[in-house]
């Protein structure tokens, strides 16, 4: 495995002091694309994009790229239009998981392109996209609000943003997944598509830039709901 010596981006977001500058969520995000465009292609989905699942590794010039880690619940893709449907639990982390997964069960790519959404907002405001405490929930019915929330309300893209960064949030957030841009879509857009393209738009190799992924279609002992 390679040593991620910048740690999580998790880490690197609470250290900061009110979030990243623009250029390198820019940087970040385009890192992560381009590691869900070849999970993606490969016939996965990761199922739980979020910055405690990304790692930042440093070559020998300095330069940082992140990179996608924690493959125990990627799913292979149902090729059926509604996505795998799981019969029972949830699969991820609550703050990152897409309304269709929260309401029908269902876990494809897409799912993954609303949590890497999320995952910039917090990026920029060192803030869940969800303004919403789970240390007060104290029964069900508590987090019965918040799945409402999920299922009814719109994620607030933060204001104060570049029209790039807004309207990219916009195509990740789109609750229709039929609607949501894919990973390939994203990296045309504007917000990351203007970066230098050394070091984050390298070749990737499935032995460079990943992680094994370890976790098959019917692998049903990592179902539970990452809390």
């Amino acid at each position: 495995l390679e040593f991620a010596s910048g740690g999580s981006l998790a880490d690197y977001v609470h250290d900061s002091q009110y979030g990243l500058l623009e250029g390198e969520v820019k940087q970040f995000t385009r890192s992560v694309l381009l590691g869900l465009s070849y999970i993606h292609a490969e016939g996965y989905a990761h199922c739980d994009i979020k910055p405690a699942n990304i790692l930042l590794v440093d070559d020998e010039e300095g330069n940082r790229t992140a990179k996608i880690s924690d493959f125990g619940l990627a799913t292979k893709v149902s090729k059926r239009r509604t996505g795998r449907k799981r019969k029972k639990g949830n699969r991820g982390t609550l703050f990152y998981m897409a309304p269709e997964s929260v309401m029908f069960g269902e876990y494809d790519s897409k799912v993954d392109i609303w949590a890497l959404g999320c995952t910039v907002i917090e990026m920029f405001t060192k803030k869940p996209a969800w303004d919403f405490d789970f240390g007060q929930c104290t029964d069900l019915d508590d987090f019965d609000e918040f799945f409402d929330r999920i299922k009814n309300e719109e994620v607030e893209i933060p204001r104060g943003l570049s029209k790039d960064a807004q309207d990219f949030l916009a195509k990740c957030l789109i609750k229709n997944p039929g609607l949501r841009w894919t990973a390939d879509m994203l990296l045309s857009h504007p917000f990351v598509s203007g970066l230098d393209k050394a070091p984050v738009d390298q070749e990737i190799s499935e032995e460079s830039a990943f992680s094994t992924i370890g976790s098959s279609e019917d692998d049903e002992s990592s179902e539970d709901m990452d809390s």
